[in-house]
């Protein structure tokens, strides 16, 4: 209209002239996604995992920084420290016990290996119980977190999943013998339960012990548990804890309930 001149007399102003660049540059179509890293991404030789962009690798978790990885089906919840540590949540209420602390890391549901030849022990996890020599490193990603360990000859590799068809996480270890000989090693399970609300048991967590109940199946291969009302209007919530063996009927079990008997009197 009139020969452009209500568009001269609008780029004449000095204030629009100042930013006569911004209107001449054109908005980005394709913006290219970057997924940031916190160590390297370089995997080890003998390393089967396929690649991918959304796996973040921590090749010592003991020294770097904290990292956590959290899955959840909606309901069900868990949350691991590169460690191996970390909680189960059922909606709002703790499954298991844990505590973030600033120095240490060695509350959670742990998997620890016993050579029965030697008598050494560990933890599947860097933390809580290290080994002479080892070397851990921790992959998180979408759907799962793997552990991976080596002690000696022996390789150990923990994944971590939530369910999703159900409320509930699996734990799938597997064991590799780099050496020449066999070796008989045995696979133990440990965690604190809580079945309630996280606040009452940091409040009081000897006495929120005391209202949950533990049952072992006649052929030790499960424990159920259940928690004491303390008023009608908390929720029903029981667990299973169980080990099966994908390759075949499941192997000899012991199961024990009592955190004295399996740790002892006055140690943490």
């Amino acid at each position: 209209i009139f020969e452009g001149r209500m568009r001269d007399r609008f780029h004449s102003d000095p204030v629009i002239e100042s930013a006569e660049l911004l209107l001449q540059e054109r908005a980005p179509r394709d913006i290219p996604t970057a997924t940031v890293r916190t160590e390297a991404d370089e995997r080890s030789k003998d390393e089967t995992e396929v690649d991918s962009p959304d796996t973040r690798i921590v090749l010592n978790p003991l020294q770097s920084l904290r990292s956590t990885n959290v899955m959840s089906n909606g309901r069900y919840s868990v949350m691991v420290t590169a460690t191996g540590s970390g909680y189960s949540r059922w909606g709002d209420l703790s499954v298991t016990r844990w505590q973030p602390d600033p120095t240490e890391d060695r509350l959670g549901s742990y998997i620890f290996l016993r050579d029965a030849g030697s008598g050494d022990w560990w933890s599947a996890t860097a933390e809580p119980k290290r080994a002479a020599e080892e070397k851990a490193q921790t992959l998180f990603s979408d759907d799962k977190a793997s552990f991976v360990k080596s002690v000696g000859t022996l390789r150990s590799e923990v994944e971590c999943i939530v369910i999703s068809e159900g409320n509930g996480e699996g734990r799938r270890v597997t064991l590799y013998n780099d050496g020449p000989s066999d070796r008989h090693i045995e696979v133990t399970s440990f965690a604190e339960l809580v079945l309630g609300l996280e606040a009452s048991d940091n409040a009081h967590p000897a006495f929120s012990k005391m209202f949950v109940e533990t049952e072992i199946s006649a052929n030790n291969a499960a424990i159920f548990a259940t928690r004491r009302k303390r008023e009608t209007s908390e929720p029903d919530i029981a667990m299973v804890h169980f080990v099966t063996d994908p390759s075949g009927s499941a192997r000899d079990a012991e199961a024990e309930t009592d955190r004295r008997a399996f740790i002892g009197r006055g140690r943490t």
